[in-house]
């Protein structure tokens, strides 16, 4: 009988400690499955972060590349507008001759125009408005008195007695 008490006991340990690993063996399980839970919670959320992350990276070297076009494109514009102002410069300073030529021929023909035109080989000046203008004031003024007040147009005394005689109506 004590052996059959003894199994009894040890039965009702073998029970208890059947139930206690069972309930050892359960939650070791429960937390396993919490851990393996959460780990996949996490694998889901790291692999959901890294496609965002694709996703605007993408987006992000998209814009880049654009970026680098525009500038690409800018800097092209740049060099063809330092060309064309090279260019347009070199046609400026040009036209600037050019014009300071003409300026100066037109200075020079205002001043042969008033002046008149020196001749190289007899030094005399000819023409030029103002001795133009002034040799027709004096023909106006002598057709209008009808006679001239040039040198030896009237009789003088300093002309001596070379027979001259005067432009006077009468001829005396």
């Amino acid at each position: 009988m004590t052996d059959e008490i003894a199994s009894a006991a040890n039965e009702k340990d073998m029970v208890k400690n059947a139930q206690f690993r069972a309930q050892h063996i359960g939650k070791k399980v429960q937390s396993l499955d919490e851990i393996t839970n959460s780990i996949n919670a996490r694998h889901r959320a790291a692999m959901d972060n890294l496609t965002r992350m694709r996703n605007e990276m993408e987006i992000k070297q998209k814009n880049l590349q654009f970026n680098y076009e525009a500038r690409d494109k800018l800097q092209a514009k740049i060099d063809d507008n330092k060309e064309k102002v090279k260019n347009l410069r070199v046609a400026l300073m040009k036209e600037e001759k050019r014009i300071n030529n003409m300026m100066a021929e037109v200075q020079e023909n205002l001043r042969t125009l008033n002046n008149g035109r020196q001749d190289p080989e007899t030094g005399l000046r000819e023409g030029g408005l103002v001795r133009v203008t002034r040799q027709m004031h004096k023909e106006d003024l002598a057709a209008a008195r009808g006679y001239g007040c040039g040198p030896e147009t009237t009789f003088s005394v300093r002309a001596g007695n070379r027979n001259t005689r005067t432009m006077l109506p009468g001829g005396r």
